[in-house]
């Protein structure tokens, strides 16, 4: 993904989720430019991923190229493994291990369906996203 800022005070944000189960593997490649005239420029790139297996495999590559002082720009990329404290939180209320991970991994992915503008697109998104955990939790 890129995004060129030719303008002054223009606004950008990348925020991405992947879940990787089995042997999946995401690369995510995305450059944000600034040029020289974009004065007040807002941007933001933020990665998060959850390895849902040891096989899962992910490349991150932000890029930020900026060419003007008066601007705020950022970049982040986090990877990790499903909270163990909130898996045992969960379980210790009753709630089964595959039930805790479902619930783990859809409210992981569901904040960025949350601000998709249509209702329409938000639930077709949503069933996408079930059809996926349901998958993701069989292997």
């Amino acid at each position: 993904m890129r995004i060129e800022h030719k303008a002054p005070h223009c606004t950008s944000s990348q925020f991405v989720r992947n879940l990787l189960g089995g042997s999946a593997y995401a690369s995510y490649d995305g450059a944000v430019i600034v040029g020289e005239l974009c004065t007040g420029t807002l941007s933001s790139q933020l990665v998060n991923t959850i390895l849902i297996s040891e096989d899962a495999k992910i490349s991150v590559k932000p890029v930020l190229k900026i060419y003007h002082d008066d601007v705020e720009c950022t970049h982040g990329n986090t990877c990790g493994t499903l909270d163990q404290e909130s898996l045992y939180y969960l379980q210790s209320r009753g709630i089964s291990a595959p039930d805790a991970h479902r619930i783990l991994m859809r409210a992981f992915a569901e904040e960025v369906l949350l601000a998709h503008p249509s209702a329409t697109g938000r639930e077709r998104l949503q069933k996408i996203l079930q059809e996926s955990l349901n998958a993701l939790s069989k292997n």
